[in-house]
Parts: structure tokens; sequence; C-alpha cells
């Protein structure tokens, strides 16, 4: 449901700060070139190899759903528990959906085992991870 002053979706709210420890974020989605070397096999049916075309796709997220941010961890770290632990997050929208749909802040989310056209995935590491 739409906010009534029109800016978002309840399911984005409420607004909350989050530090957010250092990370490495990969500039584009995987490629399917990418996932077939790490993970043996292509599960794809839509890949022409290309990234960001046509208006992007959702992105897979590590938290659970949440029908809102009430009690959202702040420290940065993701959202396991909760009251839908079958449901995870997917963000910023895909070119299957309107321009209102299509923004960072947009969130919705999709059973782990679904695949679409519609979906990807982006590589994400912790900075300390990284640090000897």
């Amino acid at each position: 449901m739409g906010s009534p002053e029109g800016k978002g979706y309840d399911n984005e709210r409420p607004q909350h700060d989050v530090t957010v420890p250092g990370f490495y974020i990969g500039k584009y989605q995987i490629t399917q070139a990418q996932w077939e070397a790490a993970m043996g096999k292509n599960p794809s049916h839509y890949a022409f190899g290309l990234y960001d075309m046509h208006g992007n796709v959702w992105e897979w997220c590590e938290d659970v759903w949440h029908s809102n941010y009430k009690d959202a961890p702040a420290d940065g770290s993701a959202w396991l528990s909760g009251t839908d632990s079958s449901a995870r997050v997917v963000r910023g929208g895909s070119w299957n959906r309107d321009e209102d749909g299509c923004r960072s802040a947009f969130r919705d989310w999709i059973e782990p085992g679904y695949h679409d056209d519609h979906l990807g995935v982006r590589v994400v590491v912790s900075a300390r991870a990284l640090t000897p």
C-alpha cells in the first residue's frame, strides 16, 4: 500500500539509520558466464552475456521478508530471522515494473526457488573478510 503522501510504500518504513561496515560490491550483476564458471552449470533461460540491459533486474538480498522495517538491524547485518523465513527480499525493480517500482528503495519478496528473467545477483563481500 502506498503512503498518503505518495512517497514510497508502507513496507519501506519506518525510515531508520543504518551503519554499514566497509564492503566491496560488484559494479554489475553476475553474468551468466561468471555464474557458470563458479557453479558449474547455467540455470538461465534469458542470458545474452550482457548486464544492465533493458531496465535492469531485481537483485536477490540475503534478508528474509518483513512487511516493514520495524525492529530492523541498524548495524548493516542481514535480517535473517522473522515473520516469513521462506521468503527473501529482492530490491531495485526490473524491466517488468513501472517507473515507481524501479527504485533502490523499492522492495518485494520472492520464494528462494523461484527463477525468472527479471532476477539477478550481485557479489558483495565484507571488507573485513579481505583484510589480512
